[in-house]
């Protein structure tokens, strides 16, 4: 239902679409990131036992939090953070933290870069759809790289890219 500009760019999403064969991870092993309000019982004849923060609790850090009946000796909070793409794809709705989704969504265009339809652009659709029934857009603009003089892509790691306090300087911010 997004319009796509160009175009021709709707086939990255389709393709990663149809490319998933299995479930798809949201978490990683890093130390920065937005945890999961998950717990592990550390309770006698429940240990192990997963244990999900309630909807009231939300949002709940959970490393100085404990679920609903639990004491921090009595837990172990989960120690993965989510994906970066699966909270920044909430962006949106932090942005507009009174407006309910059905008056948020669609916004009329959202800019973002080629290399990130599979995830900023995926997730973001997803969710709207799912905890709003709407598409997040109606239009996608989506750029692609900044050549150097010598038609490669810019790049930090190739060293390639003109430093911005430079062209601050030159022609203000």
């Amino acid at each position: 239902e997004c319009a796509w500009h160009p175009e021709f760019m709707r086939i990255r999403l389709n393709q990663w679409i149809e490319g998933l064969k299995e479930d798809w991870c949201v978490s990683r092993q890093r130390f920065f990131g937005v945890p999961f309000p998950v717990w592990y019982s550390k309770r006698a004849g429940e240990k192990g036992k997963l244990l999900f923060a309630g909807v009231a609790q939300f949002p709940v850090p959970p490393l100085p939090a404990t679920p609903e009946g639990y004491g921090r000796e009595e837990v172990t909070p989960d120690t993965d953070v989510m994906d970066t793409w699966a909270t920044s794809s909430l962006t949106p709705e932090i942005n507009a933290k009174s407006l309910t989704p059905n008056k948020l969504f669609p916004a009329d265009v959202r800019p973002q870069a080629h290399e990130i339809i599979r995830t900023w652009a995926f997730y973001t659709i997803v969710k709207a759809h799912l905890h709003g029934g709407s598409i997040p857009w109606k239009n996608l603009m989506i750029s692609g790289w900044c050549l150097a003089a010598d038609k490669t892509k810019m790049s930090k790691s190739k060293g390639n890219v003109v430093p911005q306090v430079y062209l601050i300087e030159e022609k203000g911010s």
